[in-house]
């Protein structure tokens, strides 16, 4: 599989040079890519020799790049036996700014689903459902994703919140932070030092954590528990993947305890009904679709 051999690299990260380690992370992000790319264009697009990327290949354990390279094929043939590379690679032709922003969406959310291995998926919400806590942690443009993770996360299991950036009270919330408790963190590039901070805190207290990042060598990666690994196609971020993942990740932590979830939706439901924190519309679909009678008569009586 595709993930056994990102594990691979992820697993030699540690003892390679530094320029192999760019090597490496650009092969990890760019597996469709490489796959159909010489070594002189890998070393381009990290701005390194070709012999640099040969190299990469051979502290690998391959003969040199060429059987690298095979070795991505056949893995990409078994991943896919009804597409080609090339299908893998290149955008369906579209003239519009919309499709082409959705094809390569698709793209990013099935590369994804290659990417994430089954047993790394029920590892996570095994933890995520045992957890005594669960805490939801993202900053910039990463926090709507962790806002929206524990709102619905909260729907399903109690004992879900979200560490939030401008409150400057995340010492306070993870003062009593254990084994017991889960972290979910969501980090893209350019990497939050905040958010890489809590995690290091969060791994020195034994706590679970669960990453969504957008590489297996990202540097929160390697302080995670378990570690999934959204995938984006060139002019496309990795928001959309992760959302469908946390989507699939939700769903599935309620499927665990299904009593427990139901418990958890109907009494929300009933305080929200309780306390009517919804606007009823009904009255007012009315008035817009069907004027009053007094409001015709009115009208009427203007008229003569």
């Amino acid at each position: 599989m595709l993930e056994d051999l990102r594990k691979q690299i992820v697993a030699a990260y540690p003892r390679l040079t530094e320029g192999e380690q760019r090597v490496a992370q650009y092969v990890v992000d760019h597996l469709p890519a490489v796959a159909m790319m010489s070594a002189e264009e890998v070393g381009q697009e990290v701005g390194l020799s070709d012999s640099t990327v040969i190299r990469f290949a051979v502290a690998l354990g391959y003969p040199g790049y060429a059987a690298l390279q095979r070795e991505i094929r056949q893995r990409f043939r078994q991943a896919f036996p009804l597409a080609t590379l090339q299908q893998q690679v290149a955008y369906p032709e579209a003239t519009d700014p919309l499709t082409t922003s959705a094809h390569r969406e698709i793209q990013g959310i099935l590369a994804t689903v290659q990417t994430i291995a089954p047993g790394d998926f029920q590892q996570a919400v095994r933890l995520l459902s045992q957890a005594r806590r669960v805490f939801t942690l993202g900053m910039r443009s990463s926090y709507p994703l962790a806002a929206f993770a524990a709102l619905q996360l909260c729907q399903v299991r109690p004992g879900v919140s979200t560490i939030a950036p401008t409150m400057g009270d995340h010492w306070d919330q993870l003062a009593d932070l254990s084994h017991d408790d889960a972290l979910l963190t969501i980090s893209f590039s350019r990497y939050s030092r905040f958010t890489y901070q809590l995690l290091c805190y969060a791994e020195k207290r034994r706590c679970q954590r669960v990453v969504i990042t957008d590489s297996l060598v990202a540097p929160v990666a390697r302080h995670a528990t378990v570690v999934l690994a959204v995938q984006a196609v060139e002019g496309a971020t990795a928001h959309v993947p992760a959302l469908v993942l946390l989507n699939t990740l939700i769903v599935s932590v309620a499927r665990v305890d299904p009593q427990r979830s139901m418990a958890t939706m109907n009494r929300i439901d009933q305080i929200l009904t309780e306390e009517r924190a919804f606007q009823n519309t009904e009255g007012l679909i009315q008035r817009v679709g069907r004027p009053s009678e007094d409001h015709e008569g009115g009208d009427h009586q203007r008229t003569h």
